[in-house]
């Protein structure tokens, strides 16, 4: 992003922006919950009473799709704005990124054919503002959008990329992120720490990009515990909102990984929020890689060596476990809430192997792996 604002309320920190802009007319796009929560309703008054035109699109529901994607672009295009403001989280930046690629290109641009290298030009018509509501995806910082593909009873996430698509300015103001449930503090969070994990391994990783995932994990091992038992800490919550917008910047640059592919598989089929099914995921990917590349392993000791001066111990995987039982998080399917029996996960593992071998991301990871080694790692999940 070319501007990061903090330190200042959402709504004073959106009309510098716009005015520095000259943005006239505004599409706000967000989420049933969050349009009703004070911080935004304040934004909206406060730009209507500076004289900007102020749109809302409140529709995006997780894990979007394609089809809202197009009511964002279509509502835009009605109006002639000239600046995207996502309020949200992951799935409404992602919904708004989409949004305006398909403005900029036309309404029947196929979003989910992106490729990386594809020039689009875009920025002529709109730019887009990103502020992050949960800290964890690292949307606002990152040029990857995840959007939903339903065919009949099936849903397929798909993912894909363009360095167009970062956010023009992120605004982080953690008083979004104070009334989060628990488990959705706790997802996201820990979302942001597989960003860290796997960019630090990943085969573009860089001493930009290792710099970044590092004190990503120093954060979050520290902060997430503190917040979950006292979720009014503001000085906690704030460090945690930066550390996901930098745990996006560092995947932006290194890539990610196993863990991703699988979970955006996984996610879908089970109906678990992508958070929750890329931690569950983490420690085993972790494991595996150790065991094949001795530079993946010297890496993740690094990373070992952070977590240990925060009480934990053993190798990292084992470390990122122990986390999960001290904040109370699933280690294995078999823990999830409602959870599958065994033949009914040994019925989809070869489903969820076929999808990550086709998932973007897998190219990321530093040790090629067939299906049957995915296979064997999720049933090890079990």
């Amino acid at each position: 992003p070319r501007h990061f604002l903090y330190g200042l309320p959402a709504s004073e920190a959106i009309r510098e922006l716009a005015s520095l802009l000259n943005a006239r007319r505004i599409l706000i796009v967000t989420d049933k919950i969050i349009v009703n929560h004070s911080t935004l309703r304040e934004v909206v008054k406060s730009l209507r009473e500076a004289g900007f035109e102020v749109f809302v699109f409140d529709d995006v529901e997780p894990e979007p799709t394609v089809e809202t994607v197009k009511k964002i672009a279509l509502l835009a295009e009605r109006h002639g704005v000239n600046l995207f403001i996502a309020v949200g989280g992951g799935s409404v930046i992602d919904a708004a990124k989409a949004g305006l690629l398909m403005y900029e290109k036309g309404i029947d641009y196929d979003p989910t054919s992106l490729s990386p290298f594809d020039k689009l030009g875009l920025g002529r018509k709109a730019k887009l503002v990103a502020v992050p509501t949960t800290s964890g995806t690292g949307s606002d910082a990152s040029f990857g959008i995840v959007l939903t593909r339903i065919k009949g009873s099936s849903k397929r996430k798909i993912a894909v990329g363009n360095y167009e698509l970062v956010p023009y300015a992120t605004i982080l103001d953690p008083s979004f992120t104070v009334t989060m449930p628990v488990s959705l503090t706790r997802n996201t969070a820990l979302d942001a720490l597989a960003h860290a994990v796997e960019a630090y391994v990943a085969v573009m990783a860089s001493p930009f990009s290792d710099a970044l995932a590092e004190k990503v994990v120093e954060i979050i091992v520290g902060d997430l515990p503190i917040v979950l038992t006292n979720p009014g800490d503001i000085e906690a919550r704030r460090r945690l909102h930066m550390a996901a917008t930098m745990a996006g910047m560092a995947f932006t640059a290194a890539g990610l990984g196993l863990a991703h592919a699988i979970a955006h598989a996984i996610g879908p089929k089970l109906q678990l929020h992508h958070g929750l099914a890329v931690s569950l995921v983490l420690p085993y990917v972790v494991e595996y890689n150790m065991e094949h590349s001795e530079t993946a392993r010297n890496k993740y000791t690094r990373l070992s060596e952070i977590m240990e001066r925060k009480g934990y111990s053993g190798e990292l995987d084992k470390q990122l476990k122990q986390l999960y039982k001290t904040i109370g998080h699933p280690t294995r399917i078999s823990e999830l809430e409602k959870p599958l029996s065994q033949d009914e996960w040994e019925s989809i593992v070869g489903s969820i192997a076929l999808e990550a071998l086709a998932d973007p991301e897998l190219a990321f990871n530093p040790v090629p792996i067939g299906q049957d080694d995915i296979e064997a790692l999720l049933r090890k999940m079990y």
